[in-house]
């Protein structure tokens, strides 16, 4: 039952992440912004480069690149999730991945992704520099 979880929460991330995305196409004029809590604000931007825009002028790269960065991450999670322990490394690498999954489906569907803050990447980080109480081979 364990192995099965992390994937579906990969899944609902995948499927909320699109329609985050689709509430912002549909919702939102470009550039204009929902105040969501004090401190969220939803704002639809379209990033058609890599982080920041770079690489905007290349589109077909952005996409091999998103395709290749998107196998790399989803390769490292399935070899996490084999291991024992590991949670946070587990999650922040099943959070990344299904990030990277919704942007490069989103990518080739419409040549542009929406950015946002990436809590599997920070998870991920945390379950690399915190050890579990047990040393790691």
């Amino acid at each position: 039952m364990k192995k099965v979880l992390l994937p579906l929460v990969g899944a609902g991330i995948f499927l909320l992440d699109e329609s985050l995305k689709n509430y912002a196409e549909e919702n939102l004029q470009p550039g204009t912004e929902k105040k969501l809590t004090e401190r969220i604000v939803f704002r639809r931007v379209h990033n058609q480069g890599v982080g920041f825009e770079l690489l905007s002028e290349c589109p077909e790269e952005v996409k091999n690149l998103s395709l290749a960065v998107t196998a790399v991450v989803t390769g490292a999670g399935a070899v996490v999730v084999a291991e024992k322990g590991r949670i946070l490394e587990k999650l922040g690498l099943t959070l990344t991945a299904a990030g990277a999954w919704s942007n490069t489906w989103y990518r080739f569907r419409r040549g542009y992704v929406v950015d946002y803050i990436v809590a599997g990447s920070i998870l991920w980080v945390a379950g690399n520099t915190v050890k579990s109480g047990k040393s790691r081979k």
